[in-house]
């Protein structure tokens, strides 16, 4: 099969010039240019990794004329610590030296070295190398540990074999503020950037787009879409608020309708409050006993920072957006076409971006790149391509790889290598994979493609020859790159592995080993942070908080609201003096309100026909059935009952609104339910009782079943959640 795709590829036009234009590089010419027009010999020093194109590389490079010496360390009376070494280089063809150390004057490493060559008592040979072994409790730890060491050793270098996902965790550790370290991150990581990762998680199909509400509250809210002087940034409360009231939609055509669905709840929200205007004023309170549909957020248009119309702008400037850099699923667009409108959004909104001026130019710069231009590519790729291009950064990063061990060892005062667990050392391997080809095809495959071509046949079969000798190698070049460490580190060398970065992970048996040998304590000590001193704030100077004066609240709170105080005082404490009334954003809540509404609204005139007619179509997120459920089953409450407020009469069913479906079994009181159903108001010992539960920083809370029934639950420390309750009943 990939003889044939090869074949295939072959005949491509863009294939063909690329190839032709490798083949017309002059290596030898090259090197001349750039080095010296005298050189005739290429002397590599200490590389192990020749996978099979690099060994190309060289293989050529001995066709243009040079030779090419390969200079590799060695001991000869350590032949099993260097036998990666000779492992790789034996069988190649050209010369290459032995780089004999003198055994005597190696004071250091020796009993790793005799541990490795097997003898039997390498704990007891002389060895004068000291190293610090430690225990990183957890990646904040080992933060910390970063933080310190960029303010203290600026000649030391941190390694590890995973440094690439440890690089991404830890990318901002550094602080001092440099436009070097500000910059130590690919751009992907900055939030505007999100907008890509959602944006291609977009289908188009014709002029339709494809996209799940998640990732249009992020598109939305990234700040690349904008309407006028309107950015989506502005809209993020809205669009929180939002999130079930979108629940179901699949295409921007679909949100673009929901939002006039919206426009029409906030209509027949309107009449209430028109019909009750003279006697409700200002008064949120008298608003709210006059109009049930104020316990949905979304109705509140004060609430918003930008306005329904202009929220619905938004969607369709995105939708717009959407549909020019998205080709349609199965076809492909043109990367320069595509980059070119990728170039064009960002000069309208790059001024609006919440980025910095070092940030911006680099955003500049990644936009205006050339790279594949003429290539023409699918959703999928263009996906890759634009992360690629936002990925790319100069900077050096704060972990090295191990690869880099023996360089860094020379260069560097200070070494320490971390990540050495099981599962870290399971990301070690100098192995280049060449999956899903094996060596025994490729070779059958190269015979095939040079059978006339004799040198170019050898020089194919040496490199794939000496790729799989280094791909046999595994750990043991490992050890050998600790025996080289010990040996010629110049100053302090440091040993670590990190808990938390893998599941299920602990310290490897090669740590314990060198702990055992080098370590002058039973078990791997924890690492032990600097400590910091807090400056905490002069609290003696604080002004004398005022108590609550309780004759102010008297008469200023509805009857129906004291119903909180039966459950619990924080309760009643958001809903009567922050909010002013009940406020429901998550979807269970909304459902529970539109069964009372609904319930409500089938003893008018229209009856059950009517609440179809009118009050189903402004709630489109349900299924109808879902919707005939919910008020079929709710408990039915007289609508003729009412109660008074000042200069208003509302309904008592308002109470249903109050606690939703609340039970009484943790709290067991009743005593301002009973008052509300004989209409009396027992204000002065209600609020008497309040008063006691009002602490200098907070409001005393009671959790239990009701929690599950309350607004505040998900931002209350006191709150118990459903399965909580279960758990504590079962034990």
């Amino acid at each position: 099969m990939f003889h044939e795709v090869w074949e295939k590829l072959l005949k491509d036009a863009q294939v063909k010039r690329l190839l032709f234009s490798r083949q017309q590089i002059d290596i030898g010419k090259l090197i001349r240019q750039v080095f010296s027009p005298g050189i005739t010999a290429i002397y590599v020093y200490h590389m192990i990794q020749l996978d099979a194109s690099r060994m190309m590389f060289f293989c050529q490079c001995v066709q243009s004329g040079f030779q090419v010496v390969f200079r590799i360390p060695y001991i000869a009376s350590l032949p099993d610590v260097y036998k990666p070494w000779r492992q790789v280089f034996e069988k190649i063809g050209s010369p290459f030296w032995l780089e004999k150390h003198s055994d005597r004057t190696i004071s250091m490493g020796n009993r790793w070295a005799s541990f490795v060559e097997g003898k039997s008592d390498f704990k007891n040979v002389s060895d004068s190398r000291n190293i610090e072994l430690f225990q990183f409790v957890s990646p904040v730890h080992f933060n910390r540990f970063l933080m310190q060491h960029h303010k203290k050793n600026k000649k030391g270098r941190i390694l590890a074999a995973n440094s690439k996902r440890l690089n991404q965790m830890f990318r901002r550790s550094m602080s001092s503020g440099s436009t070097k370290e500000k910059n130590c991150f690919p751009l992907t990581q900055l939030p505007c950037n999100r907008f890509f990762f959602h944006l291609y998680e977009c289908k188009r199909e014709d002029q339709t787009v494809w996209i799940e509400y998640e990732h249009l509250f992020e598109c939305i809210t990234s700040g690349w879409i904008m309407v006028r002087d309107v950015s989506g940034i502005e809209a993020i409360s809205f669009l929180l608020d939002l999130e079930p009231y979108m629940k179901g939609i699949k295409t921007v055509d679909e949100a673009i309708e929901r939002l006039q669905r919206l426009e029409e709840l906030r209509g027949a929200s309107d009449q209430f409050d028109q019909l009750a205007r003279e006697r409700t004023g200002r008064s949120r309170i008298k608003m709210y006993l006059s109009n049930p549909f104020r316990v949905f957020p979304y109705v509140h248009r004060n609430r918003y920072s930008v306005t329904l119309k202009q929220l619905q702008d938004l969607f369709k400037q995105f939708n717009q957006i959407a549909l020019s850099l998205l080709p349609e699923e199965q076809k492909q667009m043109s990367l320069k076409k595509h980059m070119q409108l990728l170039r064009q959004l960002y000069n309208k909104v790059k001024e609006h971006l919440p980025i910095n001026a070092e940030e911006r130019e680099r955003m500049d710069k990644a936009f205006r790149t050339t790279i594949f231009e003429s290539w023409n590519m699918s959703r999928a790729e263009l996906k890759e391509c634009v992360h690629i291009l936002l990925s790319r950064t100069n900077v050096e990063e704060d972990l090295d790889n191990l690869n880099q061990l023996e360089g860094l060892v020379l260069q560097s005062d200070f070494i320490h290598v971390t990540s050495l667990s099981i599962q870290g050392l399971k990301d070690y391997s100098i192995e280049v994979e060449i999956a899903p080809l094996t060596f025994s095809w490729l070779k059958e495959w190269s015979k095939k493609q040079f059978e006339t071509d004799t040198v170019r046949y050898n020089a194919v079969l040496l490199a794939l020859f000496t790729h799989y000798q280094l791909n046999q190698v595994g750990l043991s070049y490992f050890y050998f790159q600790l025996y080289f460490l010990l040996a010629f580190a110049k100053k302090e060398v440091q040993l670590s592995w990190i808990q938390g970065v893998y599941d299920n992970d602990e310290e490897s048996s090669v740590l314990e080993l060198l702990n055992s040998l080098y370590g002058k304590q039973q078990e791997i000590p924890y690492w032990n942070p600097q400590s910091i001193k807090l400056q905490l704030p002069d609290l003696s100077s604080r002004e004398e908080k005022h108590p609550i004066n309780a004759k102010n609240l008297l008469g200023q709170i509805p009857a129906v609201y004291w119903l909180d105080q039966d459950f619990c005082s924080r309760k009643f404490f958001f809903n009567s003096l922050v909010e002013l009334h009940p406020i429901y954003d998550s979807d269970f809540h909304q459902r529970i309100v539109f069964s009372i509404l609904g319930a409500l609204f089938t003893q008018q005139a229209l009856g059950e026909e009517g609440v179809k007619e009118h009050l189903d179509p402004l709630f489109p997120q349900w299924t109808q059935t879902l919707k005939r459920n919910l008020v079929e089953t709710a408990s039915k409450t007289d609508l003729l009952v009412y109660r008074s407020f000042q200069n208003i009469s509302y309904p008592k069913a308002m109470e249903k609104l109050q606690r939703l479906y609340s039970r009484y079994r943790v709290t067991k009181r009743w005593k301002v339910d009973f008052a509300f159903e004989r209409d009396r108001l027992n204000e002065k010992e209600w609020l008497q009782e309040w008063l006691q539960s009002v602490e200098e920083t907070h409001v005393k809370a009671e959790s239990g079943s009701h929690c599950a029934m309350c607004p505040y639950l998900m931002i209350c420390d006191k709150g118990e959640f459903t399965v909580d309750g279960k758990y504590s009943s079962q034990k």
